[in-house]
């Protein structure tokens, strides 16, 4: 329902802990969600101070999708991009376009702009 161009009902905000995993060990679950609250109260308003529930997930404390080395923050953003096999596929009308298609900024919104970018660029060319 839509009354005075306000949206009436609930609704569903998500990030990501730009933080370590120890230093999100250390820091506790507890701690975590109320930053996120607070952060969340400061862009959107006292009008989510007070969320139905928080979900956390911690991919680091996943046994089946990550593993030790995980565990340690690495020491620069890493440059991914795609394997020469997988940009031989283009020929064949395969385009990979996502964040970590990205050269540089893999994993980040900016990364899949990037993706996009390099994919119409050679639609563009061909």
């Amino acid at each position: 329902m839509k009354t005075k161009n306000l949206i009436v009902g609930v609704g569903a905000l998500f990030g990501f802990v730009g933080i370590d995993a120890a230093t999100r060990a250390k820091a506790g679950e507890a701690l975590i969600k109320q930053a996120a609250i607070e952060q969340l109260t400061r862009i959107f308003g006292e009008k989510v101070n007070s969320p139905i529930d928080i979900k956390l997930l911690d991919w680091s404390q996943e046994a089946l999708t990550a593993a030790e080395a995980d565990h340690q923050a690495p020491s620069a953003h890493p440059h991914n991009g795609l394997p020469a096999s997988a940009k031989a596929l283009n020929k064949f009308h395969w385009y990979f376009v996502g964040t970590e298609a990205a050269r540089e900024n893999g994993g980040y919104l900016e990364g899949a702009l990037e993706a996009a970018d390099v994919v119409l660029a050679s639609l563009r060319d061909s």
